[in-house]
């Protein structure tokens, strides 16, 4: 599940917002449900341009690195389960079931 952070913000005038987080890939920003475009404040901060009166605004932290990874990681465990399917399959092949004597056949 996503990060997020969830502010209301009303203002006399149209300007920015200023959020003290780190400015960094992977946070996308919506204000009152429209997507807007974030911008670096301060070299390190994220801002985003809010209009004037009551504004609803919406930062979630959703990178495509943790999509990716988790991708990666969910097919290594299916392609280890397959692998361990594999071996013990032939394992039970190869083993031999237990020597018999041959029985005689029965006579009435």
């Amino acid at each position: 599940m996503p990060g997020f952070v969830r502010l209301q913000v009303d203002r006399d005038t149209a300007g920015w917002l200023v959020a003290l987080q780190s400015f960094y890939p992977g946070w996308k920003a919506t204000v009152n449900g429209r997507p807007a475009t974030l911008a670096r404040a301060n070299v390190a901060f994220t801002a985003m341009h809010v209009g004037p009166g009551a504004n609803e605004v919406l930062l979630e932290y959703d990178p495509l690195s943790v999509k990716i990874g988790l991708a990666i990681t969910t097919a290594a465990g299916l392609l280890v389960i397959l692998l361990a399917a594999l071996v013990l399959g032939r394992h039970r092949l190869s083993r031999p079931v237990g020597r018999r004597e041959p029985q005689e056949p029965i006579t009435p």
